[in-house]
């Protein structure tokens, strides 16, 4: 089953005066911009040398005449691309600013193609010159600017004609660093860019790593055929509409089973090099230890701690540079926003989309990858229907079965691993401390009484484990902390305490739209589940100690 690769959408806002001297100049500017130019203002440069991922593009416009419209002309000639409509006020409202009845036919076609339409006010003034309406065009326009990557402006450069003019949202992007591209309506239509802040270079490399990680097509096939046996070769899964369950096979589990693979491997080699580190740290000391205390053996052992530090550092280097922690937080984010769309996919709820939750973009961030890869995955899988209520009683039984019981059990087992694997680690952080503890007591007491004769042997191996004993203690804190032991078992616990009122809860539902309202809570709780771990993973980073 191939799969396309995911393209790097970039949301794009259009602001530009209604008549245009030369539409054909100025249509092919902005082309020329979205095929060639755009690389320009990507930060850091982001050039499709690379990365293979291909670009498309979501409009935001209002479909005004002029400019509006040669953008949108544009936009949906790009594959994948699309236009999202953000009308001033409600169409029948808004169309009668359109002087002529072709001009009406054209908005109505370029609506009837949008993905998403917003309507900012549903209701306007009749006088079409009046404070409301200019209000409502401003706050358009500002809505705009808010919600996109970039922004482009056929614009002559001459201060706004009215509230809400191009001048004044031209000034809004320039005043929150907003990418601006402005294409002039003047003759000879030049274009000027001006980077702003620039546009998220990092993600887009990332998404381009994700595209290219190498899975062989018989090892994913096996995959997502043993995935959908786990899912789905039960009572509760056979009930399950078929239609849905190959939705799932075809649309969710190849994007699982390619986070879900990125994500183990960079796991283990990241857990693997922060054992190697902090295994590593205390022999170095060890050996300069010896060397101090053996001055016959310093020769040797002062090479042998050149060595350790090292692959110390060849280790950290390593790891930093091919991101293996970077690429396991992230891939097991992604992997777990599909896991949770699987199950809604499965109650017919349809999985958030945080790219239009402005306030949930984390633009700055590499990361802002996985919100694009995931909103992709699910606008490809179309709408999820909602179940009938025959339907939603077979999606309650899967759901609380298969989803948040499975997850109840998860943590459980999880809280019980993390707390033994913590504990042990303190217990011997404890007993290598008193150890050291019971070694300094010695050594003053030999100080200030003496020690017999017969136990002269044991100063240098004293002296040689009061020094290396506390680098073991401080290793064994540093797996501690690195694993996060401690605090993955109290969010265990949290969890599982909050899931299973969850799943009481459900037991109760009736309806269909209880089902819904619940499981888009409970997808948001998994959703500010997985971003707290992402929080507390974010900064355990293989690092000397």
């Amino acid at each position: 089953m191939p799969i396309a690769d995911i393209p790097f959408r970039l949301r794009i806002g259009i602001t530009g005066h209604r008549t245009i001297n030369d539409p054909e100049t100025v249509s092919r500017q902005i082309r020329d911009f979205l095929h060639e130019r755009i690389w320009e203002l990507f930060d850091p440069p982001a050039g499709r040398k690379k990365s293979g991922t291909r670009l498309a593009f979501t409009l935001l416009s209002p479909l005004a005449e002029g400019a509006d419209r040669l953008a949108a002309a544009e936009i949906l000639k790009i594959a994948d691309s699309e236009i999202e409509a953000v009308l001033p006020m409600a169409a029948g409202d808004y169309e009668r600013d359109f002087a002529t009845s072709e001009s009406r036919a054209e908005f109505h076609d370029l609506l009837s193609r949008a993905g998403r339409t917003i309507v900012l006010k549903e209701t306007a003034s009749d006088n079409t010159l009046d404070e409301v309406r200019r209000k409502a065009y401003e706050a358009a326009g500002r809505y705009v600017v808010d919600h996109c990557d970039l922004l482009i402006a056929v614009w002559d450069g001459m201060p706004a004609r009215g509230r809400g003019g191009t001048a004044e949202i031209v000034a809004y992007a320039r005043g929150k660093k907003l990418p601006l591209i402005v294409v002039s309506s003047l003759d000879p239509y030049d274009i000027t860019l001006e980077k702003g802040s620039g546009l998220n270079g990092q993600a887009y490399i990332r998404l381009g790593v994700f595209n290219s990680f190498a899975i062989a097509a018989n090892v994913r096939d096996a995959y997502v055929d043993n995935m959908h046996r786990d899912l789905f070769a039960n009572p509760d899964g056979e009930r399950l509409d078929g239609a849905i369950r190959e939705r799932i096979r075809s649309g969710l589990l190849p994007w699982y089973v390619r986070a879900s693979s990125i994500a183990k491997r960079s796991q283990k080699n990241y857990l693997r090099a922060g054992l190697l580190v902090y295994s590593l740290s205390p022999l170095a000391v060890a050996a300069v230890a010896l060397a101090i205390l053996m001055p016959k053996w310093a020769s040797p052992a002062f090479v042998v701690e050149f060595i350790l530090l090292g692959i110390i550092l060849l280790v950290i280097v390593s790891s930093d540079r091919r991101r293996t922690h970077q690429n396991w937080i992230e891939a097991r984010f992604l992997a777990e926003r599909i896991r949770s769309a699987i199950f809604l996919t499965a109650g017919g709820v349809q999985a958030s989309c945080l790219v239009h939750i402005h306030a949930l973009r984390p633009q700055l961030e590499a990361g802002a990858w996985t919100i694009q890869a995931f909103d992709e995955i699910m606008r490809r899988m179309g709408p999820i229907e909602c179940c009938d209520q025959a339907g939603c009683d077979l999606g309650i039984a899967y759901v609380r079965r298969h989803w948040l019981q499975d997850q109840i059990h998860f943590h459980v087992s999880k809280a019980q691993r993390s707390q033994k694997a913590g504990h042990r680690l303190e217990r011997a952080g404890w007993l290598v401390f008193m150890t050291a503890f019971f070694i300094a007591a010695w050594h003053l007491i030999e100080l200030f009484l003496g020690h017999p004769e017969i136990l002269a042997w044991l100063g240098k191996p004293l002296v040689f484990l009061a020094v290396v004993l506390p680098a073991i203690g401080a290793t064994l804190g540093g797996i501690r902390g690195h694993r996060e032991y401690s605090r993955l078992a109290k969010r265990s616990q949290y969890m599982q305490a909050v899931l299973s009122d969850m799943d009481s809860r459900l037991a109760n539902i009736t309806q269909a739209k209880e089902l819904t309202a619940l499981l888009q809570e409970t997808e948001q709780l998994m959703l500010q589940d997985t971003q707290e771990w992402l929080m507390l993973m974010k900064f355990a980073k293989v690092e000397a100690i």
